[in-house]
């Protein structure tokens, strides 16, 4: 691990805040959220463009409206003020994290999650990892400040969880936040391939890959030897200074660092940490389903590995990890 330090009931309460908003509230639910308003000038609609193949978006993306259906806010019962894990969806959208929230919550975890495809009223999942990016990132960041305010946690003991595009972004998120505003990241199988990665860290980082993991990887290497020709990348305003300053679409000679070597480049800033750690029994999301092994052939021929899912025992071990780093930024 590199380290820079300076010296009950059973009954979870899920609380939908577009029930909120609607003719039908009520006060279970009003007496769990306080305090809050819609922000429905956050939502924008980017159109979808492209030819086959991942599509692109045109126009600016959504930040975080609390009233959006997708997003659930919820907060185990008997439990005065927990942490909070705010959860980052890859490429399936909040399906892929719906299991891994309830396993939190089961832990002791209040748990945010939401769909930015449906936050950007986007509709195509099949989108160049960029845009993904994009989207995760924005309403990430609008999400951590929203409930920040929130009276129903620790807003000292706030956490992000990322899968895949959303590992990448909350990765990125530790380099704009500071320890004041979120205690850690965890990043569950991320890629160099979209925006990239940050120079510099200002958090701890755990970084978790199945050993498995061979999704959208050449035939033959693993998740974390990804190198994505530059071309594949794009700059975002809204990100910090990062890989994608020197290798995306504006400058296309070469690949991409992969995780690995950014890992031993990245700088960490006072109290920030990086520790990746390779969970036996996983592929790419332990959480999503038991573990298939699997490949894609793309229309150059070109053929990835597409294994995903885990062990019941992997994703045990996910939580107790998660569990211990949390435990040990405090």
């Amino acid at each position: 691990m590199r380290k820079n330090t300076p010296y009950t009931k059973n009954i979870i309460k899920i609380i939908s805040l577009a029930l909120l908003y609607s003719a039908i509230s009520t006060s279970a639910f009003s007496k769990n959220i306080t305090g809050f308003e819609c922000a429905p000038d956050q939502l924008k609609k980017p159109s979808v463009y492209g030819g086959p193949g991942p599509k692109h978006l045109r126009g600016d993306v959504s930040g975080f409206d609390p009233c959006n259906p997708s997003v659930e806010f919820v907060v185990p019962d008997g439990i005065e003020r927990p942490p909070l894990i705010v959860l980052a969806h890859g490429g399936l959208g909040k399906k892929g994290v719906v299991d891994i929230a309830k396993a939190f919550q089961g832990s002791g975890f209040a748990t945010l999650i939401f769909d930015v495809y449906e936050m950007n009223r986007v509709k195509e999942k099949i989108l160049m990892n960029s845009y993904r990016q994009m989207m995760l990132y924005k309403t990430t960041l609008g999400a951590v400040k929203w409930v920040k305010n929130s009276k129903e946690i620790d807003n000292k003991l706030i956490y992000l969880y990322g899968i895949s595009n959303g590992a990448s972004v909350v990765i990125n998120l530790a380099s704009s936040l500071k320890s004041d505003e979120i205690k850690g990241v965890i990043a569950e199988g991320p890629t160099p391939n979209g925006l990239g990665y940050p120079d510099e860290i200002n958090l701890p980082v755990l970084v978790v890959f199945g050993k498995l993991d061979d999704f959208a990887a050449p035939r033959g290497k693993m998740r974390w030897e990804i190198a994505e020709p530059c071309s594949m990348n794009k700059k975002y305003d809204l990100y910090p200074r990062g890989s994608s300053a020197r290798c995306s679409n504006d400058n296309k000679g070469g690949n991409s660092e992969t995780t690995i070597d950014w890992s031993k480049s990245v700088k960490l800033n006072e109290g920030a940490s990086l520790d990746i750690q390779y969970l036996d029994g996983a592929a790419h999301g332990a959480f999503i389903k038991d573990y298939t092994k699997e490949s894609k052939t793309l229309p150059n021929g070109v053929r990835l590995g597409w294994s995903v899912g885990g062990s019941e025992e992997s994703r045990k071990k996910l939580i107790d990890i998660t569990k211990v780093f949390i435990s040990n930024y405090r």
